[in-house]
């Protein structure tokens, strides 16, 4: 439930090396079983003290990440995902979450390893040494060998604040997408592979058909985690933009046992609109405003970031934030254990005024590599090293070799690569604790809005119109954007993206960042330390790390890189 460790009998592991790292991260006391060649370690998660596990006379099931089936709460779901299994009919549509499931059929020796088929959850493998994590720094502190630094891939990171699979910081190890699941049972020989899909409806007619089906999934998916929900309590963060407040509206029909907070800072325009949005709700609000948090030390918090993050750096998931440390995170949630995440809501709505399609070349520089920073290369080689690595990944997890991109596979990126290259990295460290989960994001519910692309036109109208005939009185709360769901989008909304999109990327890119001044003051201190590591001293000949540095979105994952770096020295070659 919380995290696990699997690794062949014959591999190099030490169990000195797992309790030790474990025990950084906030874990203790392992289940332990043998699977036929292989061991198991299981974790609960880190504030509840509930078992994740399931063994029957000859068969058993072992959870990681957060569960729902059937309806059920979170014992019975499990029970009843093992009853299914056992009798060959676990019904797809009832399966909500992102997990890993594992099952051990011990008369007939068999393993099966099913994931979540959005890949929200992460899993990391070392095919060589035969080992397979909820856990990146597992792996690396416990396999005993050296790894060598898979510098593509770092570069990708603090250039882009994004890391698509199956990269991962050093070449021996990979992180498991929808590509090499297939492939993986060759070098994991006795398990076997597999993700369960559900069938996904298509026959949408109508902007109005597909409005209907929108919220009538969404209504299905609360309605299956409701029983979860109030049996542990459920919390929403809360912000002044459309997601949260869709969720709110889900979680207010659905949800008895609900509480709602915010991290944002009491002067800002989020916290404002959060706060009022909790009290229009009639749900209870959390949040630091009275009692404030006390931030500790620049260097303690970047210690226990890099446990709690997994050494994962994201541009959305930064280590210097106090909302980054499990002690803000645990404390908001007020005692409630299960949490709802909006990323991936922005498939409702073309909040990007998609107009035209527009070539795989353009979107990657424009819209991938230099979205929030200016182009920080100084050697064009290196620039298209890492274009073509991201090409080619990103063609890998599509499927097929994209010349132009629509505004549908415009959605397909965002939902198949964006979100776990970048923002669910925050949904599987929030699972370490509680439950968490993505409802936009996952399968079903991602995968049905594909359908919903004809009717979405160029603004953010059909989110608006799911939300008013959601919940009128929340639709009536201002947003972060300057107007209300009842009033609708002003037509400067609708006007200056139109403009906009006459000009091409490059121009527009050029334009943007001469009078975008997104800058922090990272002081001299930080640029001192990155001229000691010797992987950014050679770097700085191909990169200007200080534009970089001094980047409100990239500065603090360049930071956080550089700690990384020297908390992987000595096990990873740089």
């Amino acid at each position: 439930m919380g995290a696990f460790f699997i690794n062949h009998i014959n591999s190099k592991v030490s169990v000195a090396a797992l309790d030790k790292i474990y025990k950084e991260k906030g874990f203790l006391d392992p289940f332990v079983v043998s699977m036929g060649d292989y061991q198991l370690r299981l974790y609960k998660k880190k504030l509840l003290d509930v078992q994740n596990f399931i063994q029957r006379e000859s068969i058993s099931l072992y959870a990681c990440g957060s569960i729902v089936y059937n309806k059920y709460n979170y014992e019975k779901s499990l029970k009843a995902l093992l009853s299914d299994y056992s009798a060959g009919k676990i019904d797809p549509s009832a399966l909500s979450g992102n997990y890993v499931l594992i099952f051990h059929d011990r008369k007939i020796n068999k393993i099966e390893f099913f994931v979540d088929p959005a890949f929200i959850k992460n899993v990391y493998f070392d095919k060589v040494n035969r080992v397979i994590s909820s856990d990146f720094l597992a792996i690396i502190d416990a396999v005993d060998n050296t790894f060598t630094l898979n510098r593509t891939a770092v570069i990708e990171n603090i250039t882009t604040g994004h890391l698509i699979s199956p990269d991962t910081y050093v070449n021996e190890i990979q992180k498991l997408d929808k590509v090499n699941v297939k492939e993986l049972a060759v070098d994991f020989t006795g398990i076997i592979f597999n993700v369960i899909k559900p069938d996904i409806v298509s026959n949408l007619t109508s902007r109005n058909d597909a409005i209907d089906h929108a919220i009538l999934t969404l209504n299905s998916y609360f309605l299956n985690v409701a029983s979860l929900s109030n049996e542990f309590g459920a919390h929403i963060g809360l912000t002044g933009g459309f997601d949260s407040r869709l969720l709110l509206m889900l979680g207010k029909k659905h949800i008895s046992r609900l509480v709602t907070n915010s991290f944002w800072r009491p002067d800002s325009k989020e916290y404002l609109h959060a706060k009022e949005l909790a009290m229009v709700s009639g749900k209870k609000f959390f949040s630091y405003e009275e009692k404030p948090f006390l931030k500790p030390e620049w260097n303690k918090m970047l210690d226990t970031s890099f446990y709690f993050y997994d050494g994962q750096i994201r541009s959305q998931n930064r280590w210097d934030e106090i909302f980054s440390l499990p002690e803000y995170t645990s404390g908001i949630a007020q005692e409630h254990y299960v949490g709802f995440h909006g990323c991936g809501g922005e498939q409702y709505r073309n909040a990007d005024r998609f107009l035209r399609p527009k070539s795989l070349r353009s979107y990657i520089q424009y819209q991938w590599m230099f979205k929030q920073c200016k182009d920080p290369f100084l050697e064009s080689k290196l620039k298209w090293e890492i274009y073509s690595n991201i090409e080619i990944k990103i063609n890998r997890l599509m499927g097929f070799n994209i010349s132009k991109i629509d505004l549908l596979l415009l959605k397909r990126i965002q939902n198949e690569i964006w979100n776990p290259a970048n923002r669910t990295t925050r949904l599987n460290l929030l699972n370490q604790q509680q439950f968490y989960f993505a409802p936009f994001a996952e399968y079903e519910v991602s995968h049905s809005a594909y359908y919903y692309t004809p009717f979405l036109g160029n603004s953010l109208s059909f989110q608006i119109d799911m939300m008013r005939r959601l919940d009128n009185e929340l639709a009536k709360v201002q947003t972060n954007y300057g107007f209300n769901l009842i009033e609708g989008e002003p037509i400067k909304f609708y006007f200056i993206p139109f403009i906009v999109n006459l000009l091409p990327d490059q121009w527009f890119h050029s334009i943007y960042f001469r009078l975008k001044k997104a800058q922090i003051l990272s002081g001299n201190e930080s640029q001192k330390k990155l001229n000691e590591n010797s992987f950014f001293r050679e770097l700085s000949n191909k990169i200007d790390l200080t534009s970089i540095l001094n980047n409100i979105n990239l500065g603090s994952g360049l930071i956080s890189m550089n700690h990384l770096l020297k908390q992987l020295n000595g096990k990873v070659n740089l």
